[in-house]
């Protein structure tokens, strides 16, 4: 009700075994549950903020308006993907309308994607007045989890009377936990596709459905279905047609076979590759000339 801006990005849920080996990767799932839950939190650290500004001082969470410049480079990309966002829109209400109108887009993910790059990131701060852009609050912090976020454990010390943190050192505090943050977030990243690679590292020269995410002038970004791992197809990797890259139809063609792709196409592939170190998967196409050439044979024959 209160127009919050919310991202739908799918997220990796790494299953082991008894002896801790991946034994699955799948899309984590998220229930209704979870979000009553998430309401719970954000009540609490909203009425925790206030208290604190009551205060004079504290640990808040903030998160910065957009900048102008970068909503209007998601705007022209945003184009090319059929999809319309009017770059002056300043609240998170508005685009979480935008949100709502391209979920049949086939190039959803990549969108949201895209536009989480064009956010600026929520971080800590002891500034008192600056709010929370995605979650649509005037007062926010982090109150919920002490045991394993120093700020919210600073906030409950504050809320208990503590009376050694100044205001630079509230500062202080604030940026390291921030810079904290996300040197974590970037260290999680790699390990969910480290993780990925060595799942499918036995799997080389295995067949795999994908859903084509991306596209550019040398390949296509690829999820796969069955299991929830990402990797690239160059279009080298074809071996027997040279593909164009149409950004006006986010699409590609083959100049001999004329074969078309385009985003949200499902496509037949073998892992060709695997570098468990850099967490990147790459695949070939299963489609051989042969098989185009029996497609066109049979095409004739109807005609």
């Amino acid at each position: 009700n209160r127009g919050t801006l919310f991202l739908d990005i799918p997220e990796a849920e790494i299953v082991l075994d008894e002896k801790g080996n991946i034994k699955d990767i799948r899309k984590r799932l998220s229930f209704d549950a979870h979000s009553l839950i998430e309401e719970f939190m954000i009540a609490a650290n909203v009425h925790t903020a206030k208290k604190m500004k009551a205060l004079g001082k504290g640990v808040f969470r903030i998160h910065e308006k957009p900048s102008l410049e970068k909503l209007q480079n998601y705007a022209d990309v945003a184009i090319v993907y059929k999809s319309s966002f009017n770059p002056t829109w300043d609240k998170a209400g508005e685009i979480s309308t935008y949100l709502k109108s391209i979920e049949e887009n086939p190039a959803r993910s990549l969108l949201n994607k895209m536009l989480l790059r064009s956010l600026k990131k929520a971080k800590y701060s002891n500034l008192q007045d600056i709010g929370h852009f995605a979650l649509a609050l005037v007062d926010y912090t982090h109150f919920t989890s002490p045991i394993r976020r120093y700020p919210d454990l600073v906030v409950h010390r504050l809320l208990k009377g503590a009376s050694y943190y100044d205001d630079n050192t509230l500062k202080h505090i604030s940026e390291v936990c921030s810079l904290g943050e996300v040197n974590a977030m970037e260290a999680e990243r790699n390990i969910i596709r480290i993780k990925q690679a060595r799942y499918m590292e036995d799997k080389i020269g295995k067949g795999f459905i994908a859903e084509i995410t991306g596209l550019n002038d040398y390949g296509m970004f690829l999820q796969l279905k069955d299991v929830f791992v990402e990797g690239y197809l160059p279009f080298a990797k074809f071996g027997f047609d040279q593909f164009v890259f149409d950004p006006s139809k986010m699409s590609v063609s083959g100049k001999q076979t004329n074969i078309k792709y385009k985003l949200g196409d499902e496509i037949e592939v073998k892992v060709a590759s695997v570098d468990v170190f850099e967490g990147k998967i790459e695949f070939s196409a299963s489609i051989s000339v042969n098989t185009l050439s029996k497609k066109d044979s049979q095409n004739n024959k109807k005609k």
